[in-house]
């Protein structure tokens, strides 16, 4: 990683306003903090869909995100 921030990132936070979100330094997992969850996907998109799970009521059943 050169430091810079990663395109998906800005989509992420625009898309969930509210819910913290970063890419680890070393890990380059993606992480968040949603309805009271820490969660870790290694693609934006499994993020993205964890995200919805844990905030979503609607969305709750069982999580196939992994």
């Amino acid at each position: 990683m050169n430091g810079a921030p990663h395109p998906a990132l800005a989509v992420l936070c625009h898309r969930f306003p509210g819910v913290e979100i970063w890419r680890g330094r070393y890990t380059g997992h993606w992480l968040a903090i949603a309805g009271g969850y820490l969660l870790q996907a290694v693609r934006p998109d499994d993020l993205a869909a964890a995200i919805v799970h844990f905030t979503e009521p609607q969305a709750r059943g069982p999580f196939h995100g992994w």
